[in-house]
């Protein structure tokens, strides 16, 4: 009698938890993933303006980071869709594309 009893606790337990994680990464009532298609944002303005006949420049480490963070954030927003698919495949494939991406955060992340 208890031996079927442990995997149906197990089962409840992981739904449950599933059930939690998932609607922590949803926006708002609506339920939708990552950006809603009809919602948008207004245009940010500069933190800072240049006067005219300046120019800015801005190393090659730090947009290479910038780039490297919105590969990531598009990794991310994969692996919402994937999990709230229940794809269990394209999950794996998105923590493995992050632990890739990993390193070389932790390299432009260190200078």
């Amino acid at each position: 009698m208890i031996s079927w009893l442990v995997p149906v606790l197990t089962l409840l337990a992981g739904v449950a938890l599933g059930g939690v994680i998932a609607s922590l990464g949803t926006d708002g009532p609506s339920g939708e993933w990552g950006d809603e298609p009809g919602r948008t944002t207004a245009p940010r303005s500069p933190a800072t303006t240049v006067p005219p006949g300046r120019q800015v420049s801005v190393p090659g480490e730090c947009l290479a980071a910038l780039d490297r963070a919105e590969q990531a954030m598009e990794t991310i927003r994969g692996g919402l869709r994937a999990l709230a698919d229940l794809d269990g495949p394209r999950l794996e494939g998105v923590i493995d594309e992050l632990q890739r991406l990993e390193p070389e955060f932790q390299r432009l992340a260190g200078r």
